[in-house]
């Protein structure tokens, strides 16, 4: 009997054992990690080049912004929204560029091939967005690269915007 016990007791040890190294192997396979060649895509690289033309000198666009680096939730329903807001982007954000202001997001149209976003525009950024206080501009596809009628469709967001911050102020 005494001997049956130490064989019951080597096979539980070894048990154990043998699930600590499982638990603890930290090299299940080897990953290779690079560079991308490029951040963004030929196509939307030149709508972004569009963009930054159209904006001149004063404002920066930077493309595949996270939208918790522009917009913070709050209030009691806040962690629904930034579960949300960590796992979308926006396509570009118009930056003033001494200060690094959010000023406007340029949004490319949904087309389905991102489960995140829906087809066309969004309702859910828009509402997020107008809450938050900052213009949107949809694009129906990142071929729309004409640099003044991007340059007219922003002036007019960001005027308007301009205009709703100088009406708060003086409400306050």
């Amino acid at each position: 009997m005494d001997y049956l016990h130490w064989l019951i007791l080597a096979g539980v040890a070894a048990a154990i054992v043998v699930v600590l190294i499982l638990l603890f192997k930290t090299d299940v396979s080897p990953v290779t990690f690079k560079v991308k060649r490029f951040f963004i895509s030929g196509q939307r690289r030149k709508c972004w080049l569009a963009l930054q033309k159209a904006v001149g000198q004063e404002y920066m666009v930077l493309a595949q912004v996270p939208l918790t680096a522009i917009i913070e939730a709050g209030g009691e329903e806040s962690k629904g929204a930034l579960a949300w807001l960590e796992k979308r982007w926006a396509d570009f954000v118009v930056f003033e560029e001494k200060l690094l202001k959010p000023v406007a997001v340029v949004q490319i149209e949904g087309h389905g091939q991102d489960p995140l976003w829906p087809q066309g525009k969004d309702p859910q950024l828009q509402k997020v967005l107008a809450s938050a206080g900052l213009p949107l501009l949809w694009l129906p596809s990142d071929q729309y690269q004409h640099v003044e009628l991007l340059r007219h469709a922003l002036e007019q967001v960001i005027d308007a915007r301009k205009k709703e911050d100088d009406q708060r102020l003086s409400q306050e």
